[in-house]
């Protein structure tokens, strides 16, 4: 069995590193926010295409790349990043993770499953895996799901067009059309406009918007405190 080892942090790595991690992070956020995009101003940057991930979705069969988790059980390193990516285009293919259910709750739990038999097999857990890290595990997939339906929704939502035009115009290849047609429906349902306006509503109550991109916080916090220890003189052994 062939093991694919990431980049790890060492000393070598200076300064630059620890540049990234402060403006490069994001912290998980507990508000449900179920379809809807949050809204902020903010500058122009380059855009940047969908993480597809090909290079793990093709590894041979075997293979395998080692993540460290924290004392909570939590992923870390550059290996985390790639598991937290990769658990985003999981989320984005429909024969895993259907966007045709209103919510995580009522998505048939053997699609859970499924998408957690998919991540153990690409990846191995240092420690081995437990049921909290797996919980953990289903957590970010729910986020990701939810996160991808807001995201085909400030693509093609328009108040203005009927249910059938917009169910008709599928705005990504990566999206079963009929899987879509039941998601558009939720979309202009009575249900779908109340969820809608409460999250609208639960959203003005904060005033910042935590954005870190695809670095977790456990990682931020894990190259945080190697940097205070390798610049302060600390001996990490």
């Amino acid at each position: 069995m062939m093991v694919l080892l990431g980049i790890q942090l060492i000393p070598l790595l200076g300064r630059d590193v620890i540049r990234e991690s402060v403006e490069s992070h994001s912290i998980p956020s507990d508000i449900e926010v179920e379809e809807e995009q949050i809204e902020k101003e903010v500058e122009p940057k380059r855009a940047r295409g969908p993480t597809k991930m090909l290079d793990v979705w093709e590894m041979e069969d075997g293979d395998l790349i080692i993540v460290n988790l924290d004392k909570y059980g939590r992923p870390i390193g550059e290996e985390g990043t790639t598991l937290t990516r990769f658990i985003g285009s999981v989320a984005r293919r429909y024969q895993y993770a259907p966007i045709n259910y209103k919510s995580w709750k009522v998505m048939p739990n053997d699609y859970k499953e499924e998408m957690l038999k998919l991540i153990e097999s690409k990846f191995e857990f240092v420690p081995p895996i437990n049921d909290l890290t797996r919980e953990m595990l289903k957590s970010e997939l729910n986020e990701k799901w939810r996160q991808w339906k807001g995201d085909l929704k400030s693509m093609a939502y328009d108040p203005t067009k009927t249910e059938e035009e917009v169910a008709s115009l599928v705005p990504d290849d990566r999206v079963d059309p009929n899987q879509y047609r039941g998601l558009v429906h939720h979309w202009f349902s009575d249900e779908g406009q109340k969820i809608s306006k409460i999250n609208r509503q639960n959203r003005a109550k904060f005033e910042d918007v935590h954005c870190m991109g695809s670095k977790s916080l456990p990682k931020f916090i894990d190259e945080k405190v190697y940097f205070y220890f390798y610049f302060y003189g600390f001996n990490l052994n």
